[in-house]
């Protein structure tokens, strides 16, 4: 049985002008942590939190820096008492401390390969601290309730493949897509052949379970959206910081046209034009799509 707990350390930062060569901001309260960039970090919060042996009279414990781990083997219900005995005490040294628990980031994890472990639910204050059922992620590792290693090689493994894909590969086929985004089907169709390739691989290597020909179990997981669809949320992302004057160009600016009154049924005014090239024509093309998303409006500061 495992109980993880991330802490948080009230501190004071004493600021304000004190001389004329050392210019500080005002006095202010930081709920969580210690002083921010320093290589002692760790070891202050260490020493601070260093009687916690004193504080638990049953259960064992490993710390680092502000993640701490509760443990004790469960094998009758007393000794889901006694861990329940060591929370409370361990609430009250913290508010004694003036220590705050983030209780949303406190799991209860029972480790083991019985069938029928004995559980018991637990309480930090009167939270009721949840449980996490498969695995868990501690310090970068996936751990399974039966300690198989399996579960955190699927997750390295996806994360390496995402992250080789979105960083070598996927901004080859993004870079500038606002102004050449293509409007057949075919050129559509040519580049999602590379993300569809690199799921296809990814399901080979990962054994993700998919029916033929379909990639949206693998792309779910390795959590990527079609290339069309991010074409067209970073379009409408370019229009909006136009209009919010994030992005200076009062060229493209002047060419986009606003329908008056603004919210009336579409933002935007797209003149007719007699050839697919021009209706496709980058400014056009982007007021076509924001006119299409209910939820454009949302984006604009007015």
């Amino acid at each position: 049985m495992v109980i993880r707990f991330c802490l948080g350390l009230d501190l004071f930062l004493r600021t304000g002008i004190n001389d004329d060569r050392l210019m500080l901001s005002n006095l202010f309260l930081a709920s969580s942590g210690v002083p921010q960039g320093s290589h002692l970090s760790s070891i202050l919060f260490s020493l601070f939190i260093n009687n916690l042996h004193h504080v638990l009279h049953h259960c064992h414990f490993l710390c680092f820096a502000d993640d701490i781990k509760i443990y004790l083997r469960v094998c009758t219900p007393n000794d889901c008492t006694k861990i329940q005995s060591d929370l409370n005490r361990f609430s009250d040294w913290c508010n004694t401390l003036g220590l705050t628990i983030n209780y949303s980031k406190c799991k209860i994890m029972t480790f083991t390969r019985s069938r029928s472990p004995l559980k018991s639910q637990y309480f930090l204050n009167g939270n009721a601290i949840s449980r996490a059922i498969e695995c868990v992620m501690d310090l970068g590792f996936r751990l399974s309730y039966n300690l198989d290693p399996s579960v955190h090689i699927e997750y390295v493994c996806c994360k390496a493949f995402k992250t080789l894909f979105c960083a070598l590969v996927r901004p080859i086929l993004e870079y500038g897509a606002i102004v050449w985004d293509p409007h057949t089907a075919d050129n559509s169709r040519q580049l999602e052949s590379v993300q569809r390739r690199f799921l296809r691989f990814a399901i080979f290597i990962l054994k993700i379970p998919c029916t033929p020909h379909n990639y949206t179990p693998a792309a779910t997981i390795l959590g990527l959206s079609s290339l069309a669809e991010r074409r067209r949320v970073a379009g409408i992302n370019f229009l909006a910081g136009l209009l919010n004057n994030n992005i200076d160009s009062p060229v493209l600016l002047s060419l986009i046209n606003i329908k008056i009154p603004f919210r009336s049924t579409v933002p935007f005014f797209v003149p007719h034009a007699s050839t697919n090239y021009m209706a496709n024509e980058p400014l056009r093309h982007l007021m076509s799509i924001a006119n299409e998303d209910p939820t454009f409006s949302d984006k604009l500061i007015i």
